[in-house]
């Protein structure tokens, strides 16, 4: 079940691309990693030819809403156990083509979550299931252990929190993973140890063994031995059934990456790390690992960012469930390889990224190359080629000539690449007649994106951040002081340790580059610390605690606090309007009004926030480069991206929020931690469209994204908050160091 995924967001840190036209070949990227300097660049903007899959949809098994939760090989036959987020789950078996499936429902009466299963040789089928019992004031889990036969007719269900082993004088047998062993039967591992289980005999200890940690995968690697993965330990056990050996993390399994491991149904290992590199073979005799797949140059799933649940049929054929972009396993695909003289040359626009890359330009890139018959983006990451200092080497590639031809580079570096006349003047492109004159971008962002007058980059997607509180409080204003804040605290009896959710002291950080157009005014070379209302925005960040109350733990059920009125003002991230739905409706359970950030001038405070990117300007691709731009700023959006910065798309992604969606729509549910369950959320009225419509539009500004100034504001704030200065003096400081530093740089 996924509570937490329904609201999982990811925020993107500041990243940097390059974009570089090159000429296809062959090329390892594990090479490239030991390679170094020009050598290993070079090798990065090649094809990886000899790991290349091709990836084909398996139509008809999956039902809507339904996603794969275990899938394995048992001779010719695939094996799936299907469930969805309301609980319901199925068993289907079916030909590796797609063909003759068959299937039976895992009845229960109540909602049913299967983590783990396992099938025998006579067509039995064996599932642990947590089986929640709801009640209008409760909820009550029960694990059972579930056997039917092949036509879905269930022969026995175990309850495990009441069947004890015979070694152990204690209530219940907490079994983890289990799987199916052709010389011991059905093998559970549990917290006390590795157990066989049958009717006759019920639980037998096979090997003295505790776990190490929460289990993601129990496999039969051969005739007498298991591997156990623990994936929040990162650690391994390979356990020989016979002897009762136990190998602690096998070599070339190491501790520095994530895995997830599948079979043939044999004893051949397959094993795919959480880096999203691939798939490798892993030679139990060797303890190499061997690539088969390159998930990136292949453009398989969502890339490198690609996590699977598998099995083989060969090391040439995987029938796969990938994670798709709603963060459910519900693509289910066969993988076949391309022999490697048949992968078609394309002329390659190499993507380098220095702080990695996120979903959503992740998710265009992959779109992108599977559309694309004549070009193909390569991710490069500069994090691994120049570990050392990536964000030196990749400036220094576009101040010394050798620029990409597109590249994403913080706001605070625009100009200065602009003035140098390293970026193309987009301007042209984007009026009525140019080649994107057709891509009406929504108008602050189109303004906000400027450089004294030209548009310099464009940004594909955006997410905002702003503060909101109950609409009541607001009391019709759309913008509150700090007098307003402190007086509304005061009145509902809470204090500043709880009032803003987690701000604290060192939040400042955090907050200060909201007001930064207030501050810095970079065309002039010009800053206003010294003013009061910088003055006053330190003062009042005085006022939060150096410390939360409580644990870290307390503040994942902070929705409890909004709701009981004890947290007043959230200033909130908004990937998407279900955002908005889900606060309104299950946190505030209210009207909620914007009303930014506070401060003493009316203004509403809030910033934008997305990947700006920029083309160089003696780019001798600049049809190429606009049909990128084309497919970057139209391409579709999955149900975890970002807003669309083009006005007809955003203005459709807002429009989705009217409709009333399936009960089947796993996307409908938000977490109500009120009710600690997942509750589909109602549709929006078209006045609520209209006021989020028009506040998105009203937010004007990035903020600041310095980090040379962000540095400097940190680093003289600190005296204030830890007593040694007062407002005025580290004003007075930052200041005089401010002046210089744009002196210096714009």
């Amino acid at each position: 079940m996924r509570k937490t995924e329904i609201l999982k967001r990811v925020l993107s840190g500041m990243l940097a691309f390059t974009f570089c036209i090159t000429t296809s070949g062959c090329g390892q990227k594990d090479d490239m990693v030991k390679a170094g300097g020009k050598e290993a660049l070079a090798q990065a903007e090649k094809i990886d030819k000899e790991h290349i899959f091709k990836q084909e949809d398996i139509k008809g098994i999956l039902e809507d809403g339904e996603e794969v939760a275990v899938i394995d090989r048992k001779d010719d036959r695939i094996q799936v156990i299907a469930q969805t987020d309301n609980g319901k789950c199925r068993f289907v078996s079916f030909n590796p083509d797609g063909s003759d499936a068959k299937s039976f429902d895992i009845k229960s009466e109540n909602k049913c979550f299967t983590s783990s299963a396992a099938f025998d040789n006579d067509g039995n089928v064996y599932i642990r299931c947590l089986e929640r019992i709801e009640s209008e004031d409760s909820e009550e889990d029960t694990d059972y252990l579930i056997k039917y036969d092949a036509s879905g007719k269930e022969l026995y269900r175990l309850d495990l929190t009441k069947e004890a082993t015979k070694d152990s004088s204690e209530e219940g047998s907490d079994v983890m993973a289990i799987t199916w062993h052709e010389k011991y039967g059905l093998i559970c591992h549990t917290t006390k140890g590795i157990y066989t289980y049958d009717e006759k005999n019920g639980f037998e200890k096979l090997v003295e063994l505790k776990a190490s940690g929460t289990i993601s995968d129990l496999i039969k690697v051969s005739d007498n031995q298991l591997l156990i993965y623990y994936i929040n330990e990162s650690e391994a056990d390979m356990v020989n059934l016979d002897t009762k050996e136990v190998v602690k993390n096998p070599e070339g399994l190491g501790s520095e990456s994530q895995y997830t491991f599948f079979t043939d149904g044999g004893s051949n290992l397959y094993v795919s790390p959480l880096d999203g590199s691939g798939v490798y073979k892993y030679d139990m005799k060797t303890s190499k690992l061997d690539k088969l797949l390159n998930y990136s140059d292949s453009n398989v799933g969502l890339g490198g960012q690609t996590d699977i649940r598998a099995t083989a049929l060969s090391d040439n054929e995987f029938i796969a469930g990938l994670c798709s972009d709603s963060g459910y396993y519900d693509e289910l695909v066969r993988l076949t390889k391309v022999d490697p003289k048949d992968v078609v040359d394309k002329t390659i626009i190499t993507l380098g990224t220095v702080w990695g890359i996120d979903s959503n330009s992740n998710g265009q890139i992959v779109q992108f190359n599977r559309s694309s018959d004549k070009y193909m983006i390569k991710i490069v990451d500069y994090c691994e080629l120049y570990p050392e200092d990536p964000q030196k080497q990749f400036e220094l590639d576009i101040l010394s000539g050798k620029a990409p031809d597109i590249f994403s580079v913080s706001e605070d570096m625009l100009k200065n690449y602009a003035d140098k006349g390293i970026l193309m003047d987009l301007t042209p492109a984007f009026e009525k007649d140019g080649a994107l004159g057709d891509v009406e971008i929504l108008p602050n962002i189109a303004e906000m994106v400027k450089i004294d007058g030209n548009t310099y980059s464009f940004m594909p997607s955006f997410y905002f951040e702003t503060s909101i509180v109950r609409a009541k409080f607001a009391g019709g204003k759309k913008s509150l002081t700090y007098q307003d804040c402190d007086n509304l605290i005061k009145s509902m009896g809470t204090d500043y340790s709880i009032a803003f959710g987690e701000l604290k002291k060192s939040s400042f950080e955090y907050i200060w580059p909201f007001y930064g157009d207030k501050f810095i005014d970079r065309k002039n070379k010009k800053c206003n610390f010294k003013g009061p209302e910088f003055i006053d925005l330190l003062n009042f960040m005085n006022k939060f605690p150096d410390e939360l109350k409580g644990s870290d733990a307390d503040y994942l059920f902070i929705d409890d606090k909004y709701m009981a009125d004890e947290a007043l003002f959230d200033i909130h991230t908004f990937y998407g309007i279900d955002d908005y739905v889900r606060l309104k409706q299950m946190v505030f359970h209210d009207d909620i009004e914007f009303v930014g950030l506070p401060n003493n001038s009316g203004d509403n405070i809030a910033v934008i926030r997305g990947d700006a990117f920029a083309v160089n300007s003696s780019t001798s691709h600049r049809d190429e480069i606009y049909d990128l731009i084309r497919n970057m700023l139209l391409s579709q959006r999955g149900d975890f991206d970002k807003f669309s910065t083009v006005k007809p798309i955003f203005e459709e992604q807002l429009q989705e929020a009217l409709k009333e969606r399936s009960d089947d729509d796993r996307m409908a549910y938000a977490y109500d931690q009120s009710k600690q369950d997942l509750i589909k959320m109602k549709p929006l009225t078209q006045d609520e469209i209209k006021k989020f419509y028009d506040y998105v539009l009203s937010i004007k500004t990035q903020g600041c994204n310095d980090s040379s100034i962000c540095d400097i504001v940190s680093e003289e704030t600190s005296a204030f908050f830890g007593g040694q200065k007062t407002a005025e003096e580290v004003a007075d400081f930052i200041q005089n160091r401010v002046t210089t530093y744009l002196n210096e740089n714009s």
